[in-house]
């Protein structure tokens, strides 16, 4: 007989605020000791199903249980009496604390002072339990996103978890790490935790769950044992039917756009390299070559020790950003919520961040002309808002990320420098940024991306540069390459060029 941890069964919830219906009558059954993924496009309700469970929000209707008893939570304590607790996309550790001192911060053994040796004994044993080992004694702040997951799991189990909800765990993992994380979530699983994955990654889903419930339009349109379904079935019940975009091939290089000769800073050395108008060219590389260094150097955001950056025939390494940015660069970078974003500021005035000189009249902004901008940009991307003057931390990881896009797509940049773009977006959202990419190379721009997805690079690039400690160190034309073929040559060049991958 199965013994389900969680039962949701027909849930309404509508914000009546701004008139969304986020959920129709969703349903979920989690079985105990299973990992259980929720998948779903950005807005398809997904969070708000599990913040109901958390005691976040309240629903309209519908009845929920958890182990066998009604339940119905009025706040996340309610929910963590009960052994639920969620880990969040962006964690919430003290860099300046130990993994320890994290994990037992408000929650000390005795009552009055500190007890190390009874906080380490617990911590401990509950790694020896469910296999997922860490070094206590470490700065968080040195961890890697990888490893602070862990340790944000490994708090929730030292606080007596039983289900974990984990929000987009892999958004903005690299390949690696996500086979990494998939591997603690299968420990989890064999220490009888019950484990919800709310994701948009398919991969997610087939890798590591048990069952899947699909949700989309705040209804659940798909429930499942993984087993029996394929990649192509998750995504058409995601989304509906679909057409995939085709980027065609530049068949010959156009005019020289940019070139790189003999650059040098703290980080990078001795790169040269060129882009032509109207291709597309992947920066490979493994996480921490210097893809971001090189970026940010070309955005003027590092100083150059030596060597040129010619754009257009004009020489840009020692220009400020925002003249480079007038010449036609827009840059997506890796990290949006902290270089991409300032998000305790207004969605308006993230949006024309970059823009304000425009937008100015002896001085003065001219409303007008800002707001329709403003307005453009997020319609560009169907970024989902309530309004402009709402901060930007309002918004989800997914819109977050569209704003981005659109903010530096919209204003058909000559190049487009992109780290990571698609990271955090939902299969949908994804094709849309493909789409855009059609239409920038149609229009004779370049765009230089780096991602640690490789079926994507090779979906979309016409060449390939490959990066290893900060230097250039092959080049590939993309010929009907293979994910394979391009892992393999980035190892030979690493390897010849005396490093280690």
């Amino acid at each position: 007989m199965k013994t389900y941890a969680v039962e949701m069964l027909d849930v309404h919830k509508t914000f009546y605020s701004s008139g969304v219906r986020a959920l129709c009558g969703a349903s979920l059954f989690v079985e105990e000791g299973t990992v259980h993924a929720l998948l779903g496009e950005n807005g398809a309700g997904k969070t708000t199903l599990m913040r109901i469970l958390l005691g976040l929000e309240r629903p309209d209707r519908g009845i929920i249980r958890v182990f066998g008893k009604d339940f119905s939570a009025k706040s996340p304590k309610d929910a963590f009496k009960m052994g639920i607790t969620m880990v969040h996309q962006n964690v919430s550790l003290v860099d300046e604390l130990t993994v320890l001192e994290n994990i037992v911060v408000g929650q000390e053994p005795t009552r009055f002072f500190w007890n190390d040796k009874k906080s380490r004994h617990i911590l401990l044993e509950t790694m020896r339990k469910t296999g997922l080992y860490i070094d206590v004694d470490e700065r968080v702040g040195k961890l890697s996103l990888a490893e602070k997951q862990k340790v944000e799991i490994l708090k929730a189990l030292y606080r007596g978890a039983k289900v974990i909800v984990l929000d987009e765990p892999t958004a903005y993992l690299s390949e690696e790490d996500s086979l990494k994380f998939y591997e603690l979530i299968r420990k989890l699983k064999q220490s009888n935790h019950t484990i919800i994955l709310i994701t948009h990654n398919v991969d997610d889903v087939l890798a590591v769950a048990d069952k899947v419930t699909v949700l989309r339009g705040g209804f659940s349109v798909l429930s499942e044992d993984v087993k029996l379904l394929t990649k192509e079935q998750l995504i058409n019940a995601m989304v509906g039917e679909y057409e995939p975009v085709h980027i065609q091939r530049v068949s010959q290089k156009g005019p020289l756009l940019l070139k790189v000769e003999k650059l040098f800073n703290e980080k990078l050395k001795d790169v040269s390299f060129s882009i032509h108008f109207g291709e597309i060219v992947g920066l490979v590389g493994f996480t921490g070559s210097g893809q971001k260094e090189l970026f940010e150097t070309i955005m003027g955001l590092r100083k150059v020790s030596s060597g040129k950056i010619i754009f257009q025939d004009v020489q840009i390494e020692n220009l400020s950003t925002s003249k480079i940015r007038k010449l036609g660069i827009s840059y997506i970078p890796e990290n949006r919520m902290e270089e991409g974003l300032s998000l305790k500021n207004s969605i308006f005035d993230n949006v024309i961040a970059t823009k304000y000189e425009d937008f100015e009249k002896n001085g003065w902004l001219v409303q007008s002309e800002c707001e329709n901008f403003a307005k453009n940009v997020v319609n560009f991307f169907d970024v989902k808002i309530n309004s402009l003057k709402l901060p930007a931390k309002v918004l989800s990881g997914g819109n977050l990320q569209r704003l981005v896009i659109a903010r530096e797509c919209y204003v058909k940049p000559k190049l487009l420098l992109a780290h990571e773009p698609t990271a955090g977006l939902d299969v949908r959202s994804s094709w849309r940024f493909y789409k855009i990419l059609e239409e920038l190379k149609s229009s004779n721009s370049a765009v230089m991306i780096a991602s640690s997805d490789y079926d994507e690079m090779i979906k979309i690039c016409d060449r390939f540069l490959f990066i290893h400690q900060g230097k250039i160190v092959g080049e590939l034309e993309n010929k009907n390459l293979t994910k394979k073929d391009l892992f393999t040559t980035l190892l030979n060049t690493t390897t010849k060029s005396g490093g280690k991958p």
